[in-house]
C-alpha cells in the first residue's frame, strides 16, 4: 500500500533534488518502502521564512490528504533557535479542522552535509575531516 508524503524544502530548485532520494531511503528504512514522495511543486517556496509562513496555513490547508508532511531545511547555524518554531508549526498542523502530521527538521548545518555523509571515501580523497564538514555553516560553498 502506498503512503503519501509531502516534502517541503526551503529551496526547491537545489534541495528538492536532494530531498526526494533522501526521504525515499528514510521511509524505506522505517518500513514504508512504497511511499509516494512529492516535493512541494506549488507554491514555489522561496527561503526559510516563506516556508514557515506557508506551513502555518496554506500547506496544511491544501495538502491535508497526505499522511505526512516533512519540512526539512538547512540549520544555517541556528538549529537550536528553530526548535521552538518547529514545535509551534507542528502543533498548528494538528489543531486544524483537518489535522495533518507535520514533522520539521533542520539538517546539520546544511542539507548537503547529509549527502556528503554517504560518501566517506571521497571525503578522505580530498583530505576533508567529517567533523569539520559537519560543523561548517557554509557546507555548500566550502565542500559541496
Amino acid at each position: 500500500m502506498s503512503w503519501n508524503v509531502l516534502v517541503v524544502p526551503e529551496d526547491p530548485t537545489n534541495n528538492g533534488y536532494l530531498l526526494r532520494p533522501l526521504c525515499q531511503r528514510l521511509l524505506r528504512e522505517v518500513g514504508r518502502p512504497n511511499a509516494n514522495i512529492v516535493v512541494l511543486p506549488e507554491p514555489r517556496v522561496q527561503g526559510y521564512a516563506h516556508a514557515k509562513k506557508l506551513l502555518a496555513d496554506q500547506i496544511p490547508r491544501n495538502w491535508w490528504h497526505f499522511e505526512l508532511i516533512l519540512f526539512i531545511c538547512d540549520a544555517d547555524g541556528s538549529a537550536d533557535s528553530r526548535k521552538d518554531e518547529f514545535k509551534r508549526l507542528e502543533l498548528l498542523a494538528t489543531e486544524r479542522t483537518r489535522p495533518v502530521k507535520l514533522i520539521c527538521c533542520a539538517a546539520e548545518q546544511e542539507l548537503e552535509t547529509w549527502l556528503l555523509s554517504g560518501h566517506p571515501e571521497k571525503l578522505k580523497d580530498f583530505g576533508w575531516r567529517w567533523q569539520e564538514i559537519r560543523t561548517e555553516v557554509s557546507v555548500k560553498e566550502r565542500f559541496f
